[in-house]
């Protein structure tokens, strides 16, 4: 699989003016923005069994509970090495911002997990996109998921990228806290 490199993306957030010691705004100096970690250019790569701690981090932490399952280290080293799937990472040169994990099927891919170190900060965006743009280079035909159905957010997120809203199963979403949620499948096609 050849490597996707894409520019970092920028805060985008206004530079504050800084303040003296009295609280007056100083006129000489504008205060920037609070950048986030160099990260440099972002690309797609290849997880490994030393990845693993990482992708159970992402998906251990709190605000993931209800979105991303947790699998044991046995479970993501099969998923690393053996047949049949593909663990990839999104890495900066601070190191890993996200994981993806592809189950091939007949027809195409099922985008089994997808999570990133800070949600909401832009990282998922040119992540997926990578992982879409990879797919359709080696010719795969499309690829799909499932979401909990009330996660308007994430359908949201995806629907940008053209995933296509299909059946709803009732109640087969688990969470590891609160109600048992409809699970919605969502496809798209990858190529015309």
């Amino acid at each position: 699989m050849p490597v996707v490199t894409v520019p970092p993306a920028r805060d985008g957030n206004p530079q504050r003016p800084r303040t003296n010691r009295n609280g007056l705004v100083s006129t000489d100096e504008i205060a920037e923005p609070a950048d986030p970690p160099d990260t440099g250019a972002l690309m797609l790569r290849d997880a490994t069994p030393a990845d693993i701690a990482f992708i159970q981090a992402i998906a251990d932490a709190p605000d993931n509970w209800d979105k991303l399952e947790t699998y044991p280290e046995e479970t993501l080293r099969q998923a690393i090495l053996g047949p049949g799937s593909r663990v990839l990472i999104w890495q900066s040169r601070d190191g890993p911002q996200g994981f993806c994990w592809l189950k091939q099927e007949h027809t195409g891919f099922k985008l089994e997990e997808f999570g990133v170190l800070r949600p909401g900060r832009g990282t998922g965006r040119p992540f997926l996109q990578a992982v879409l743009d990879q797919l359709r280079q080696a010719g795969a035909a499309r690829i799909w998921l499932t979401v909990a159905a009330d996660n308007a957010g994430a359908i949201r997120f995806y629907s940008t990228f053209g995933f296509i809203r299909g059946a709803v199963r009732p109640g087969v979403w688990h969470r590891r806290r609160g109600p048992v949620a409809d699970a919605l499948r969502m496809d798209l096609a990858l190529r015309p």
